[in-house]
C-alpha cells in the first residue's frame, strides 16, 4: 500500500502510513528506511538523516539505510 502511494507522489500519505507501521512495530528497521525516503521526498532531510540512523542502529545489516545514507550525505 505505501509503495503505491509512494510511486503516485502522495509522500504525506505515505509518511503517514510508515508512522502508523512503525507505532505498531518500533524495531522493524525497513520501516525507518522507508520513512526516510519518504521524509527526503518531502524536503525533511534532517528528518530522513534521522531515521536513516534509527534503521542502522537498530539492524546494523540493513545495507539499503548505509547507502541511503551515504547518498543523502553527498548531495
Amino acid at each position: 500500500e505505501s509503495t503505491t502511494m509512494y510511486s503516485e507522489g502522495n509522500y504525506p500519505v505515505c509518511l503517514a502510513l510508515l508512522n502508523d507501521c512503525i507505532l505498531l512495530e518500533p524495531t522493524l528497521s525497513i520501516l525507518y528506511s522507508n520513512r526516510a525516503i519518504s521524509n527526503f521526498s518531502l524536503k525533511e532531510i534532517d528528518s530522513a538523516l534521522a531515521d536513516l540512523q534509527k534503521s542502522i542502529d537498530i539492524n546494523h545489516l540493513n545495507y539499503v539505510a548505509y547507502f541511503n545514507l551515504f547518498s543523502l550525505n553527498f548531495l
